[in-house]
């Protein structure tokens, strides 16, 4: 039996969706994990602990971005911002639950950080050749 169109162009686009997802918590779970290997060693400060995991977000937010991007190529600064607004909804509902309630310290930092890298690895993935 034939698979219409519109049936294949949803699959491409669900399992374009889990892989960016896969990438986002996947690289903010390795740099998380290297980050806590170094903490355990080193003593680091507060200071020390926020820029480590501002970058682990970063990279987070890229490879998700690069990734949507790259299996779609096309729109990747749409992609890539959507894609940030979809984790900082995820930071910010995690915000809420952890902190319980909202507090603005941080906020802005955190949301240009998202949005920014997330629109670099869309226009990256996006311009990307294929091998």
């Amino acid at each position: 039996m034939r698979i219409p169109f519109e049936i294949k162009q949803k699959r491409a686009n669900l399992t374009a969706i889990a892989a960016a997802a896969l990438a986002c918590l996947g690289a903010i779970f390795i740099c998380s994990a290297i980050f806590s290997a170094i903490t355990a060693a080193i003593d680091v400060s507060e200071g020390t602990a926020a820029i480590m995991s501002s970058i682990a977000l970063c990279a987070g937010c890229f490879s998700g971005a690069f990734t949507i991007s790259h299996k779609k190529r096309e729109h990747g600064l749409l992609l890539g911002i959507l894609t940030g607004a979809c984790v900082f909804g995820a930071v910010f509902v995690g915000g809420l639950i952890m902190g319980g309630a909202f507090t603005a310290g941080g906020f802005f930092s955190k949301t240009l950080i998202i949005f920014i890298c997330s629109a670099i690895g869309g226009i990256a993935g996006a311009n990307q050749h294929r091998s």
